[in-house]
């Protein structure tokens, strides 16, 4: 299941995102699209270790009572992975509801359409006042 929401899957699938955007970022240097996102991926995990040294030793020294502990407690650990996959359904429910699609627009497409959004909230705000 963490591959299917939040960073892991963002991580997990890097390369193939890279691959897909057409990072060619690296060409000039003699590294195909593949090899760049692959090298991405790497690097962007690399930079994660400084970062889970720092959680492991706040860990030790604050204590390791989270609120996971907390929930599988009270719901029992099939109870927290229900919590955990209603929550994961309910984001992507909301993304594929509300979350205007943007593949292949241009930026100020992108900008316009959300700057056009808030706008419209602002004006349903105001004849609701």
């Amino acid at each position: 299941m963490f591959r299917a929401c939040g960073i892991n899957a963002v991580l997990y699938y890097t390369p193939t995102i890279l691959m897909s955007s057409g990072a060619s970022v690296l060409e000039t240097y003699g590294l195909s699209a593949e090899s760049s996102s692959m090298l991405a991926s790497g690097v962007t995990a690399f930079l994660m270790l400084p970062c889970v040294f720092a959680a492991m030793l706040l860990m030790d020294s604050l204590g390791r009572s989270q609120a996971f502990p907390l929930l599988q407690a009270r719901f029992g650990l099939a109870g927290v992975f229900a919590i955990f996959c209603t929550m994961s359904v309910i984001s992507w429910l909301f993304v594929f509801l509300k979350v205007p699609e943007t593949k292949g627009l241009p930026l100020e497409v992108i900008c316009d359409i959300f700057a056009l959004s808030a706008k419209q909230q602002q004006a349903a705000r105001v004849h609701e006042d």
